[in-house]
């Protein structure tokens, strides 16, 4: 299994993204500004971060 971690996936798009990755058996952690119910349904793990904090950024990328 691979971890994607991902923008966009409150999107049309990043949303669509997500759902295959998910299909297909990855898991996918999506850096959001506030947490979405419907990516808690996808199974999509939910990271609440300041995409200009740079800390907290790699904080996130080591945990992975």
């Amino acid at each position: 299994m691979t971890t994607v971690v991902m923008t966009g996936a409150t999107g049309f798009v990043g949303g669509a993204l997500a759902r295959a990755l998910r299909a297909r058996g990855d898991e996918v952690v999506a850096l959001v500004r506030r947490r979405q119910d419907e990516l808690d349904a996808l199974g999509v793990r939910q990271q609440v971060v300041d995409l200009t904090d740079a800390a907290a950024l790699r904080g996130v990328l080591a945990d992975g």
